[in-house]
């Protein structure tokens, strides 16, 4: 996995040890600023490295929350949000929280 600059895309570097939680989690707020595209690909890339990681799940599904609260239902980006959803479901069963949502 390259580990320096804009290598993915303008992403944004991931730390050089991907299995550090928090700073994978700050690395993720820190793009903040960056478009929405950009900044799902830094958290699909996030959680496929931590699949386990609650926090990164939630500040994810959050972030496709936010993305599609003025859409319309029949949107495709609510697609996305779902097929999101469900996967965090897989790794995150025990988790009633995400179950509910993340409002």
């Amino acid at each position: 996995m390259p580990t320096g600059g804009s290598s993915r895309g303008g992403e944004g570097p991931l730390p050089r040890e991907p299995r550090e939680g928090t700073a994978i989690l700050e690395a993720c707020l820190r793009a903040a600023q960056a478009p929405p595209r950009v900044r799902c690909l830094i958290y699909e890339r996030a959680v496929k490295e931590l699949p386990g990681s609650y926090k990164i799940w939630y500040a994810y599904l959050k972030e496709r929350m936010n993305a599609v609260s003025d859409l319309c239902i029949t949107d495709s980006k609510y697609e996305e949000a779902n097929s999101a959803f469900d996967r965090a479901l897989v790794f995150l069963h025990k988790m009633p929280r995400i179950w509910r949502g993340t409002r």
